[in-house]
C-alpha cells in the first residue's frame, strides 16, 4: 500500500473510532442522567437522546421522560421536547464542568390531584428525603451560568377533572451552582430544576388567573415546607424569596387575586383531600 492510500486509510480509522467512541460517550452519559435523575426523584425517568458535537462545544437533548409517581395517571409528570447545552469545553476533562448556557423547549408539566393527594407532593418528598445514592467524590459537578426553560406547557386535574391549562413562556434560573464548593451534582442539579419549576408555578401570575385557590395554597404550603427556598434565591428572579419561610410564598399573590372568587364549595372539596 502506497503512502498516500495509507494515509487515507489511516485517517479514516481515527474518524470511525471517534465517531464510535462520541456514540459509546453519548450512550454512558444519557444513562448518568436517566440513573442521576431517576435517584433524585424517585420515578421512573428517561431520556431519548443525548448527542455531544464531536467538534464542537454544543450537546442536544430530546425527549426527557419523568413518570408519574405510583398511584397517578400513565401521563408522565414532566417531559421535554428538545434542549441544548453550551458547554465549556476546557472544562470537560475537570471535575467541574462550566455550563455558559442550557436552554430546555416544550416542556409539560403535569399536576395531579387524587383521593391519594398530590403528584407534585409525592415528587418533592422524594427529593427532600435525598436517596440519591450519588458518589460525591467521583461525580463530576455542574455550574449553569444562564438556564432556560421555554414554553413549559402546565396542565392540573382534580380527580380526573382538569382545572388548568396555561403556557408559562419563560422561566430562568442564573448562575446555579456558583455559591457551591466546586458546583452542583447531577442529582443535585435535577433537584433544584424541578423545585424551582414548581416554585414559579406556585407564583406565576399565568398560573394564578386560572388556579382554584385551595389547590393553589395545597402547592405552596407543600412547596414551602418540602423546598429549600433559601437556596433557590438569586437563583429564580423571585425578589425576597430565601427570606419565606412556610406558608411564605401566599404573601406573593396580589391583592384582588380573581381566585378569591372561587366558591367555597370547592375549596372545602380541596381541603379534604389535600389535608390543608
Amino acid at each position: 500500500m502506497k503512502w498516500p492510500k495509507r494515509i487515507l486509510f489511516l485517517a479514516a480509522l481515527v474518524v470511525v473510532a471517534t465517531m464510535l467512541g462520541s456514540g459509546y460517550v453519548n450512550s454512558v452519559a444519557r444513562k448518568q442522567v436517566e440513573s442521576s435523575a431517576s435517584a433524585s426523584l424517585g420515578v421512573k425517568t428517561s431520556l431519548n437522546t443525548l448527542r455531544l458535537g464531536l467538534f464542537s462545544s454544543n450537546c442536544d437533548i430530546r425527549g426527557l421522560s419523568v413518570s408519574n409517581p405510583q398511584g397517578f395517571s400513565e401521563t408522565p409528570f414532566l417531559s421535554l421536547s428538545s434542549g441544548r447545552v453550551a458547554v465549556a469545553l476546557t472544562s470537560l476533562l475537570s471535575d467541574e464542568i462550566r455550563i455558559p448556557e442550557l436552554v430546555l423547549e416544550d416542556l409539560s408539566l403535569n399536576l395531579e390531584v387524587t383521593e391519594a393527594g398530590a403528584n407534585y407532593e409525592t415528587i418533592l418528598d422524594n427529593v427532600k428525603k435525598g436517596n440519591s445514592g450519588s458518589n460525591e467524590d467521583s461525580e463530576k459537578r455542574f455550574v449553569i451560568d444562564r438556564f432556560i426553560m421555554k414554553s413549559v406547557h402546565l396542565k392540573g386535574s382534580l380527580l380526573g377533572e382538569p382545572f388548568t391549562d396555561v403556557t408559562i413562556p419563560e422561566i430562568i434560573l442564573e448562575d446555579v451552582g456558583s455559591d457551591t464548593d466546586g458546583g452542583v451534582l447531577l442529582d443535585q442539579l435535577t433537584a433544584m430544576v424541578v423545585q424551582a419549576l414548581l416554585v414559579d408555578v406556585s407564583v406565576n401570575p399565568n398560573v394564578l388567573a386560572q388556579m382554584p385557590t385551595e389547590l393553589l395554597k395545597g402547592l405552596q404550603g407543600d412547596v414551602g415546607r418540602l423546598v429549600d427556598l433559601k437556596a433557590l434565591d438569586g437563583v429564580l428572579d423571585i425578589p425576597g424569596l430565601g427570606a419565606l419561610g412556610q406558608g411564605g410564598l401566599e404573601s406573593l399573590i396580589p391583592e384582588g387575586n380573581p381566585l378569591e372568587k372561587v366558591g367555597k364549595e370547592a375549596g372545602g372539596l380541596l381541603k379534604g383531600i389535600l389535608g390543608k
